[in-house]
């Protein structure tokens, strides 16, 4: 059980441990790849909206940031 404390508290610290600039905006990854996230005050990347209709998250640019498209 102690072992699956300490590789709960690791992954927990990754996750808060995200480097991100606050206000930066990028696509996700993964699972997430077909969203827009943008750096909370905290540094962790928050989604604020997802593509649809078929349309996928690109970033176009390091002026215009990610857009479904």
């Amino acid at each position: 059980m102690r072992f699956f404390t300490v590789a709960l508290a690791a992954l927990f610290a990754g996750l808060a441990a995200a480097d991100c600039t606050p206000g930066e905006t990028n696509c996700g990854a993964g699972p997430a790849a077909n969203t827009i996230l943008v750096c909370n005050e905290e540094g962790i990347p928050t989604p604020v909206t997802t593509c649809t209709n078929g349309q996928t998250c690109q970033n176009v640019g390091a002026n215009n940031g990610p857009t479904c498209a």
